[in-house]
């Protein structure tokens, strides 16, 4: 992977596969490292967020739990950060 000002920038891929029960998988790479994944077997949702080769899945299932647990945690540790 190059390095460097202006390398490795912006959206670099974007990866759908979607089925008819609701499974698949979405995937966007963006900046030097960093991919967002939402995956789903058609019962249940998750998604991923990593930076190389390390980073974090939480369950995407439902309300109050594993997203939004991690969403609520992080608007709490940096205010300055949050949107609505």
């Amino acid at each position: 992977m190059a390095k460097g000002p202006g390398l490795n920038k912006g959206i670099r891929n974007v990866e759908t596969r979607l089925e008819k029960n609701g499974a698949g998988r979405i995937a966007v790479t963006f900046g030097p490292h960093y991919t967002v994944e939402i995956e789903s077997d058609g019962k249940h949702t998750s998604f991923v967020l990593v930076a190389t080769h390390h980073g974090v899945k939480v369950d995407a299932s439902d309300v109050g739990i594993g997203l939004d647990e991690l969403i609520d945690h992080l608007r709490q540790s940096y205010p300055d950060l949050t949107v609505d």
